[in-house]
């Protein structure tokens, strides 16, 4: 059974793309991650403010995700090759 627009919970939604690369010497080298990342938080309400505050909050996870990524590789011995998180 399918749910109707209307009654389906409204959402912000927030899909965002990294391609990050290495520079010790402020020269782009080595690829250090790329991969999306996306979250989906429910709205207050159905008007652009709830919207805003929903993406805001959203991106607010996503930087916080992507840190935790940057950690990683930063404590990985030996990092080779790409990291891709689709996490929700």
């Amino acid at each position: 059974m399918a749910i109707s627009a209307r009654e389906k919970k409204p959402e912000a939604v927030l899909t965002l793309r990294f391609v990050l690369l290495e520079s010790p010497d402020g020269i782009p080298g080595k690829l250090a991650f790329q991969g999306e990342l996306s979250r989906r938080v429910l709205l207050k309400a159905r008007n652009a403010n709830a919207l805003m505050a929903g993406w805001n909050e959203a991106l607010e996870q996503i930087l916080v995700q992507l840190g935790s990524q940057i950690c990683r590789l930063d404590s990985a011995p030996a990092y080779s090759g790409l990291t891709k998180d689709t996490g929700d």
